[in-house]
C-alpha cells in the first residue's frame, strides 16, 4: 500500500536522499575478512541535487567495541555535453577512505 501510495503521489525531482544501515557477520575489503573484529554496523548516507552536484559519507563500526573501523567520504560534481546524446556526460569528484587499524591504506 505504501509503494503504490509513493508511486500515486511521485513528482518531479529536485534531488535524492539515500540512506542505509545494515549489519555484516564480518567486516571486508574488497572482499576479503579484514580480520576477527567480529560483526559490524555500517551507516551512510547520500545527496545529489538537481545541478549536478552529490556528496556521501559511510562509516563501519566494530560491535564488539563500538570502535570505527573505516570511514568514506565523497564530493562531486556531474554534467551533460549539451551538443552531444544524453548518454555523454562529465564527472569530477573528491574520494577519501579511511581503514582505521591500517593507516597505510588510506587513500584519496
Amino acid at each position: 500500500m505504501l509503494a503504490a501510495a509513493a508511486l500515486a503521489a511521485s513528482c518531479a525531482a529536485q534531488a535524492q536522499v539515500a540512506g542505509t544501515l545494515g549489519v555484516a557477520s564480518v567486516d571486508r575489503y574488497r572482499g576479503m575478512g579484514t580480520g576477527d573484529d567480529g560483526p559490524v554496523v555500517r551507516a551512510s548516507a547520500m545527496l545529489d541535487v538537481s545541478v549536478g552536484a552529490y556528496g556521501g559519507i559511510s562509516g563501519l563500526w566494530r560491535t564488539r567495541d563500538a570502535g570505527l573501523s573505516r570511514a568514506e567520504a565523497m564530493l562531486g560534481w556531474s554534467g551533460r555535453f549539451g551538443a552531444l546524446p544524453p548518454e555523454w556526460g562529465w564527472d569530477t569528484a573528491l574520494h577519501r577512505t579511511h581503514h582505521v587499524a591500517a593507516g597505510d591504506t588510506d587513500f584519496t
